[in-house]
């Protein structure tokens, strides 16, 4: 049949940073590992010199276990980026449609070996790229105490590794889905640090069309035909999502015309919860 198409109000992902190394390790197993000294969501970018048909292998990972790269919590996720020189001068290249969530990097046959590399990263010749959709800061927070105030820093980077194009909540495994309860509790943080009103209102438009078409607010949205805990059901907490957040905007930024836009989607999951209660509620 046919379909209704809209134009996005989705602010695009774009490149807001850099991050550059702090230490390359050298684990138990040999492996040299690049460690950016804080998680983030993008890529990492090479500028590297050697014969053609060498590969250099990337992989990514958030967490080191027992020394080396913790890959476990990756599930089934690769997290591997390989690029293979063209020979002839140094090389610029970084991967133009993922992104990785990671704090290290264990690099693979860099032309050298690994004191080649090592003096090339030394040298500048990578670096972490931070990718998330374009807001602005507002919200900024510090204190006497470093630990509060690294405290508020980490859930600052934490909303700018899960906020690329939909609301997600967690950006390095085997799946990046709008998880509903995630933002319906988070909703009044992002709202404080940056100016999330545009991604968000996008997503609440998914949310709204996935809930006319599932009878309910699902776990997350867009919906994965056949994926995690497919058919929806009501859940408190997650369903919540289609009442809170738009609420939670309207407190952050007063534009009543997005409570008007998801109004209908409102009143949809409170009559829903309403019906699925005893008398007493």
């Amino acid at each position: 049949g046919a379909a209704a198409l809209e134009p996005t109000t989705l602010p695009l992902p774009t490149v807001v940073g850099e991050v550059a190394p702090v230490e390359v390790i050298t684990t138990p197993s040999g492996r040299r590992v690049i460690d950016f000294g804080q998680n983030l969501t993008g890529h990492v970018r090479l500028a590297v010199q050697g014969e053609a048909g060498a590969v250099v292998t990337l992989r990514h990972a958030e967490v080191l276990e027992a020394g080396e790269l913790g890959t476990r919590p990756l599930r089934d996720a690769a997290a591997t980026d390989t690029y293979t020189l063209a020979g002839g001068g140094v090389e610029e290249w970084e991967p133009a449609f993922t992104i990785h969530g990671f704090r290290y990097a264990d690099v693979a046959g860099w032309p050298g070996g690994a004191r080649a590399a090592a003096a090339a990263i030394a040298d500048g010749a990578v670096h972490a790229v931070v990718v998330h959709t374009e807001m602005e800061r507002l919200g900024a927070f510090a204190c006497s105490d470093e630990r509060v105030t690294r405290l508020h820093e980490n859930s600052r980077w934490s909303m700018r590794d899960n906020f690329v194009a939909l609301p997600t909540d967690c950006p390095q495994r085997d799946e990046r889905l709008g998880w509903t309860g995630d933002i319906q509790a988070f909703a009044p943080a992002a709202a404080f640090h940056y100016s999330c009103a545009g991604l968000l209102a996008s997503w609440l438009t998914d949310l709204a069309i996935e809930q006319r078409a599932h009878g309910t607010v699902p776990w997350y949205a867009p919906v994965i035909p056949g994926g995690f805990w497919t058919p929806p059901e009501p859940a408190a907490v997650w369903g919540d999502a289609a009442a809170v957040v738009p609420w939670e905007l309207f407190r952050a930024t007063g534009d009543a015309g997005l409570l008007e836009r998801q109004y209908d989607s409102a009143r949809a999951w409170v009559d829903l919860v309403d019906s699925l209660t005893a008398e007493d509620h």
